[in-house]
């Protein structure tokens, strides 16, 4: 995995971004605002980088786990029985030394000068205190691991590479990763109705550019990506994305990193989302703009962080179908949050952690266009286990309680058990399993609601039927129950997809999505066949 997240590309506009291997599932609602805003940003940094995690510092805590689980595993190895065999075989190469020297040599200095052999079979010169220093007097059965870098970082061995995989371009000391996608879509419902589907096509184009660095030590990262497609009949439905990231981290120690994060998003909201103003004649603009600091320190097993991000999300006004332009103002907030985590390592491979954030949402505009006080403070807490069983199980799962108090004191509280997950399983090495769950609250401009609890999940499976072809499958789930107004939506997609690499710089794409999508609001239900072929270039 690389050491840095990186961003992609949102909404229906995501998924020209995306590889078929990540598009599974893409095309989320964006039926609320506020959080939603950073899950999007979420969402969309695995779509330029296949390896890269859901949590910004997962490959580097795995990366460390490795180091430490590395030293550990030979101070483990020394305390099962290699100090004895050492000193035994210093003792008799002690013995063989002393009768080839001279009578004259003391058994005391022949000893001290005694050469060992280590593990890889090479000479050094070791002493009583040199061995003392090398092994220590206490032992815990629990540092013991075999794990090294490589694999816990990437979930794979080194050697598991493809010929087909991107190699990228080399630029001094870091690494360019140019991408290019091209690929025509049809939809059988380009407006998502309820009552008139109608179809289109579009062309659409997807560059993007990754520069990483190639360090020992540190990281920096910045990303750029674009989508734009152009439809035939409904030019209002054109995707427009445009997304920028620079991410970095510094290795204050080997114990304690600092890791910096800015991102930026242009996008347009999904037509069928909740909080699109009536009669809108195209799907709304927004911008999200991020910055986020975490700081990371271990302490042996425990692990402690805490992390800050601060985001603004900006909705333009947008014009009506009868003529005018709806004002969107009240929907542009501000939030902050501040969250803390604290993993203990139990064992090599398994890390429980619990999770507290706090955060505060501002809308620039105090009384929204309802006459409702805008705003809210919530919280998040957070139990669950970090899995990294190499090569095979990794990823991490937790449930825990949200809470979301909006200023208004006539709207309810939007509160319940939430879940997350973000599981890998390499069943073969042909195939791969994986889960992933979200649980959030996000905000809304919904009258006589202060937001929606909104639950994600979608289990993948991707199989290698060769090297360079790859077919696969996905399921995804998503509901939304608005606070105070009763309203439920339930999103539930199906789709496949297949990649046929030509080269390691060519390949061909396509894919096929299913979307049918029910709310407890008559009108709202809508049911979307997606087809899409393309060309991808790379380096």
């Amino acid at each position: 995995m690389p050491l840095l997240m990186v961003l992609g590309v949102a909404g229906a506009g995501s998924a020209l971004a995306q590889t078929p291997e990540q598009r599974d599932g893409a095309r989320p609602g964006a039926s609320a605002v506020g959080s939603g805003g950073q899950r999007q940003i979420e969402d969309l940094r695995r779509q330029i980088d296949p390896d890269a995690p859901a949590d910004p510092f997962a490959a580097d805590r795995a990366a460390d786990d490795a180091r430490e689980s590395r030293r550990r595993s030979e101070r483990g190895r020394a305390l099962d029985g290699s100090l004895d065999i050492e000193i035994d075989r210093a003792d008799d190469n002690s013995a063989e030394g002393i009768s080839a020297r001279d009578d004259t040599d003391s058994l005391d200095d022949a000893d001290d000068r005694a050469p060992s052999r280590d593990r890889d079979g090479q000479d050094r010169t070791a002493t009583e205190d040199q061995r003392d220093d090398r092994v220590p007097q206490t032992a815990d059965p629990l540092l013991a691991s075999d794990s090294d870098d490589d694999r816990a970082a990437t979930g794979r061995d080194i050697s598991e590479t493809s010929p087909y995989d991107a190699t990228g371009i080399r630029v001094g000391s870091f690494l360019l990763f140019p991408e290019l996608s091209v690929e025509t879509v049809f939809t059988d419902n380009v407006l998502q109705s309820s009552t008139s589907a109608r179809s289109d096509h579009a062309y659409a184009l997807s560059p993007s550019l990754v520069l990483r660095s190639d360090w020992s030590r540190h990281s920096l990262e910045a990303t750029l990506a674009a989508t734009r497609s152009y439809y035939d009949d409904f030019q209002e439905q054109d995707d427009e994305t445009y997304a920028g990231a620079l991410q970095g981290r510094f290795d204050v120690t080997r114990r304690t990193a600092i890791q910096l994060d800015t991102a930026y998003l242009f996008d347009k909201e999904e037509v069928s989302s909740d909080d699109t103003p009536a009669g809108a004649a195209e799907r709304t603009p927004f911008i999200i703009r991020s910055a986020e600091a975490e700081l990371r320190h271990r302490f042996n097993r425990l692990t402690a962080s805490l992390r800050g991000r601060l985001s603004d999300e900006d909705y333009d006004d947008v014009a009506l179908i009868g003529g005018g332009t709806a004002n969107n103002d009240d929907r542009d907030l501000t939030e902050r949050e501040v969250t803390g985590r604290l993993s203990y390592e139990f064992r090599p491979g398994v890390a429980g952690f619990i999770e507290g954030s706090r955060n505060e949402r501002d809308f620039d505009t105090p009384i929204d266009d309802n006459g409702i006080r805008s705003g809210s403070q919530g919280y998040r807490a957070l139990t669950g286990l970090t899995l990294e069983f190499t090569g095979k199980l990794t990823g991490e799962i937790a449930a825990g309680f949200a809470r979301q108090t909006p200023e208004e004191t006539r709207l309810e509280d939007v509160s319940g058990l939430i879940f997350t997950a973000g599981l890998e399983w390499r069943a073969t090495p042909l195939t791969t399993l994986r889960f992933d769950a979200t649980s959030e609250i996000e905000e809304t401009t919904l009258a006589n609601s202060a937001g929606a609890l909104v639950r994600r999940a979608e289990i993948s499976v991707e199989h290698a039927f060769r090297e360079n072809i790859i077919a696969g499958i996905a399921f995804g789930y998503e509901m939304e129950d608005f606070s105070g107004s009763g309203q439920q939506d339930r999103d539930y997609t199906a789709g496949i997809t297949g990649e046929y690499l030509l080269t390691p710089s060519a390949a061909l794409t396509g894919s096929y999505e299913f979307n049918k999508s029910t709310s407890s609001i008559p009108g709202n239900d809508y049911v979307e066949n997606e087809v899409r072929l393309g060309f991808r270039l790379r380096r």
